[in-house]
């Protein structure tokens, strides 16, 4: 079994829709992307980034 997770990818599939992507660095000089979601009258901002310590990716959600 894979331990690699697609958040953004598992979201799409539920029914968001990506409005927006923008990418930067962070404040740790790791790579973040950034994705404004959009579902019916819901509305969010996802950011992904690599974990600083082991494998995989950290997931934020920030309601708008």
């Amino acid at each position: 079994m894979s331990d690699v997770t697609r958040p953004i990818s598992d979201m799409v599939r539920s029914g968001w829709i990506i409005e927006n992507y923008s990418a930067a660095l962070g404040s740790y000089g790791v790579l973040e992307h950034c994705f404004h979601m959009t579902r019916s009258s819901a509305r969010k901002v996802v950011t992904v980034r690599a974990r600083l310590m082991g494998s995989g990716v950290e997931v934020t959600e920030l309601e708008i």
